[in-house]
């Protein structure tokens, strides 16, 4: 009972509280935390199992050009990269907005922002520079081939990489808009809490 209080006087002495109700923020941020697992935890898997096909990749075809093992390597980094990028959008302590909430909102601002970054910048730069690493993939491998294979190949890649872009586009316009929303409502909160 007398931590109870101590929470209480806690939100009290920063201001007085009673348009804001601290489990109310605490579930938003989890109920979204944990849609950003689920989808970092799938596509790390996606992710980390195609790291391991181009490394297998690499080590079996001892004998290709530099082209074919520098797009391998530049698409193995992006990946890396990329999943980094994803996991630094997620907090993944245990913190909670009834222990020092004006510190929690701002952990969690700071979390959406990279998370925001990563959909309007990392995302798109993903896309383009695996593209890029496709290609030289394809100039290494596609040597020799009819003119035929290779118009349909490159037809196949590009229409792929357009898809992949339009979707991705979507995708990260709804994402945006949902960080957005919380984010306001954070930033609303924390003003509340810092402005007595």
């Amino acid at each position: 009972m007398e931590n109870l209080e101590n929470l209480k006087n806690l939100w009290k002495s920063q201001k007085d509280l009673a348009n804001i109700d601290p489990r109310e923020i605490q579930q938003r941020v989890k109920t979204e935390h944990l849609k950003m697992l689920l989808v970092n935890v799938l596509l790390t898997l996606a992710m980390g199992s195609s790291l391991v096909m181009i490394i297998m990749i690499m080590i079996q075809f001892t004998d290709r050009s530099w082209l074919f093992y520098s797009s391998l390597g530049l698409m193995g980094l992006l990946l890396l990269l990329f999943m980094i990028g994803m996991w630094g959008g997620v907090s993944l302590s245990k913190s909670s907005a009834l222990e020092n909430p004006s510190l929690y909102l701002t952990k969690q601002l700071k979390k959406i922002k990279i998370r925001r970054y990563m959909l309007a910048y990392g995302t798109p730069a993903f896309l383009f520079l695996m593209y890029l690493s496709f290609m030289l993939f394809l100039a290494d491998v596609l040597k020799g081939a009819h003119p035929l294979f290779h118009t349909m190949t490159y037809i196949f890649v590009i229409g792929f990489f357009v898809f992949m872009g339009i979707f991705a586009r979507y995708r990260s316009q709804k994402s945006l808009a949902s960080n957005q929303e919380i984010q306001n409502k954070l930033i609303g909160w924390l003003k509340d809490l810092q402005n007595p």
